[in-house]
């Protein structure tokens, strides 16, 4: 498992054959932004990437967006994008998302990426490095959400209460924890606490046998992240 999927293997956390074109992560006529947030990744005190994320509210679904670039400043960075698309119901039914990648070398001159949609009774997946490619069909059962919505998930949870365990099951959309299948998790509701000036309620999450702790704002946008196995911190500067 790679420390990023450690730390935001769920949003944290990312496009043909599949019936749909390249997302397009610009905003559209007619749609709602709820947040946008920019964070310094952090490997300890050592700076160690750059990671933005957003959601939308467009015809009738959320659309969360989230760019991820890991590299020293001035040397070659591995970057990832993420757009994922769930219906605005309380489970946060998934749609569909696209993950693509960009690895300095040669992977960098080829496709890379995964895709992922919701079909019928249920989800297909591909995935495409260079020349090689390869499909998925999961089904799901209800009540299970992609990865990248946990947080948003979380607050639309009813009754949250201090101490309370809420679990859940997540798809992660890179398929690093458990092959593109669902994984259950916890997630113990904290209190609410001032991160970095505003307030946001301390979650701490395991799933897929990391531990991380969020501090989560009332529109489900992350205060700040940290994984204490990994080191990892996403601290907000914006």
């Amino acid at each position: 498992m790679s420390k990023k999927t450690a730390l935001i293997g769920f949003l944290g956390i990312t496009f043909m054959s599949l019936g749909f074109a390249k997302e397009s992560t610009s905003q559209k006529k007619g749609e709602t932004k709820i947040y946008e947030s920019t964070f310094k990744l952090m490997m300890g005190t050592t700076p160690y990437g750059d990671y933005e994320e957003k959601l939308y509210l467009e015809n009738g679904d959320y659309r969360f967006e989230y760019l991820l670039s890991i590299g020293s400043e001035g040397g070659e960075k591995r970057s990832e994008a993420l757009v994922a698309f769930a219906k605005k119901d309380p489970e946060l039914t998934p749609v569909r998302y696209s993950l693509t990648f960009e690895i300095p070398g040669k992977v960098s001159q080829e496709e890379h990426w995964i895709r992922g949609e919701a079909q019928k009774d249920k989800f297909k997946i591909q995935t495409r490095v260079g020349t090689n490619g390869m499909e998925y069909d999961r089904k799901f059962s209800t009540g299970v959400i992609l990865s990248s919505f946990l947080p948003l998930k979380l607050l639309n949870t009813g009754g949250l209460k201090t101490g309370s365990v809420v679990q859940f099951q997540a798809l992660d959309e890179e398929g690093k924890i458990g092959g593109f299948k669902p994984v259950g998790g916890t997630a113990k509701i904290g209190d609410m606490e001032k991160v970095d000036g505003v307030d946001a309620r301390k979650i701490e999450v395991i799933w897929g046998g990391v531990a991380s702790v969020f501090w989560v704002k009332s529109d489900g946008s992350l205060a700040k992240m940290t994984s204490p196995s990994t080191k990892l911190t996403l601290k907000r500067i914006q």
